[in-house]
């Protein structure tokens, strides 16, 4: 999530949970998707052992069963027994390589028995609390074993290591109370599942005692949160780039200020115009990524570090050769586009945000010609240029974003779920960029600098379960593992089938990515 923000409710939950953890009161966090829940026990954890998190996690989904719950505690009692025996070989060790004198004072308090000494240390070791933290706890149909864990400290009637303390977070049970205009793939005959704006069970009575309500950030705290995030990620770009596009301190303010009410600005636009849940400092994080290699993208471009990147195209049509900090800007423009603007799913939406941006009298100087969409749209058209585009297929306005989206969230390896209707290019965009994407071989020398593309595909379906989805990850992991050198993508078609099967298969992509 980037530089963590200590807002004074964030402290206070911070306390809370570290008061319930002491007095042995299993947690519950309930909050919107990406508002920090997972963030903030790993740092209340941290705090607690003293700056190393010593958490256990298990990512919860639809296709999770009991004997994979169990499985998981079997494997963490192993771990926390292996980890018990180097803890008191290390203190063993510590104390047989100590000076004579110090041994002796040690022992002493132990009536100059060592036994006894290294009896105390297993005590010791054995007062650790251990952190057990269960991810998108109200996924899956195993509520019933959980909440025996939970409440019990036991599974069917064995008991646990008294050591373990019970962590959950998990999405709120919650209506949908505004249409959703961003997404659409859902049947209309489909419609009336769709009235909860998370897929998820509600929680049994026994649980509810538990939950901790996170809620949803506030303003003012999601503001300080961007700007820390923003900042952390521009200071280490700075440096990174400070022989290429040196800035001065004071430009480098100006740049973080600017990015800071741009991504302010559109993610109160998306949450205004949809639920607040749209949304969430997981866009932050990616506008980061962008953002970088937007910068490093445009650099090297400008520079002819990418090979040959079709100049003669490049000079016919007047492009802009960015220089200096108008990459940085550009770059800006670049990854609000992608972010933000994209998402958005009609013309009216789109030029409502590029009005905002155009008519700020603070902001529009920091687009080319005071146009929010004149640099986009020139590096569609330039991108495009280097594929591969058949005979017979138009090169309009859905194929270049399409495209252009794709490919820079491929290579810089961000998800990306591509909807629309039918005939909309979102298929053959994809086989587009991997019949042109072949590394060495190639034909334009644009691609020549970047990986093959190697896809693992699976077809979407009302009958796809959780099972599918975790093979088709396992098999590219594998495959990753053994070839280097490789972009390595799980292309999932037809996943508006997948949304609407009764195995609710999609949420396993959550841990996935």
């Amino acid at each position: 999530m980037g530089t963590y923000v200590y807002t004074p409710d964030n402290f206070i939950k911070v306390v809370l949970i570290l008061m319930r953890i002491r007095v042995k009161i299993p947690v519950i966090m309930m909050g919107e998707t990406g508002c920090g829940k997972t963030t903030l026990i790993e740092m209340a954890s941290k705090l607690y052992n003293q700056g190393k998190s010593n958490i256990k996690k298990m990512n919860i989904h639809a296709g999770i069963t009991d004997k994979n719950i169990i499985d998981f505690i079997k494997e963490t009692n192993i771990r926390v027994q292996n980890e018990d025996k180097k803890k008191l070989n290390e203190k063993i060790n510590e104390f047989i390589s100590d000076s004579e004198k110090n041994k002796k004072a040690i022992l002493k308090n132990f009536n100059n028995d060592q036994d006894k000494l290294f009896e105390s240390y297993k005590e010791e070791i054995k007062k650790r609390k251990i952190w057990i933290f269960f991810d998108e706890i109200n996924t899956c149909n195993s509520m019933g074993l959980l909440t025996e864990i939970f409440c019990n400290n036991s599974i069917y009637g064995e008991p646990l290591d008294e050591r373990y303390r019970y962590i959950a977070a998990c999405n709120p049970y919650r209506v949908i109370e505004k249409e959703n205009k961003i997404f659409d793939i859902l049947y209309k005959k489909n419609h009336k599942k769709r009235n909860l704006v998370y897929t998820v069970n509600p929680l049994p009575h026994s649980l509810l005692n538990f939950v901790f309500n996170f809620g949803s950030l506030k303003e003012k705290d999601e503001t300080q949160y961007i700007e820390s995030m923003i900042k952390g990620a521009s200071k280490i770009l700075f440096e990174e780039m400070k022989d290429k596009i040196p800035l001065n301190e004071e430009d480098q303010k100006q740049l973080i200020n600017i990015q800071k009410e741009c991504v302010n600005i559109c993610q109160n636009y998306m949450k205004k115009n949809n639920d607040i849940s749209i949304v969430s400092l997981r866009e932050v994080k990616r506008f980061n990524i962008f953002f970088k290699a937007f910068v490093n993208y445009l650099y090297n471009k400008n520079n002819n570090k990418i090979k040959d990147f079709n100049q003669n195209y490049f000079q016919e049509n007047n492009f802009i050769n960015y220089t200096g900090k108008a990459i940085y800007y550009a770059a800006l423009n670049l990854s609000l586009f992608v972010c933000y603007y994209l998402r958005l799913p009609n013309k009216e939406s789109r030029a409502e945000l590029e009005t905002i941006f155009n008519k700020s009298d603070d902001l529009k100087q920091y687009f080319s010609d005071g146009n929010f969409s004149k640099i986009p749209m020139m590096e569609e058209d330039l991108m495009l240029n280097n594929f591969e585009i058949p005979k017979g297929i138009a090169r309009n306005r859905i194929l270049k974003e399409n495209i252009f989206i794709l490919f820079f969230c491929i290579v810089n390896k961000i998800p990306l779920i591509t909807c629309g209707k039918p005939g909309r290019s979102k298929t053959l965009s994809f086989k587009i960029l991997q019949d042109s994407m072949k590394g060495e071989m190639s034909k334009s020398i644009f691609f020549k600098n970047y990986p093959e593309l190697i896809a693992f595909k699976i077809q979407g379906s009302l009958n796809t379960t959780s099972n599918d989805i975790e093979d088709i990850f396992n098999k590219a992991r594998k495959y990753k593992e053994n070839i280097k050198g490789k972009n390595v993508v799980v292309y999932m078609d037809e996943m508006g089938l997948a949304e609407i099967s009764e195995n609710n298969p999609l949420k396993v992509i959550h841990s996935e990515l």
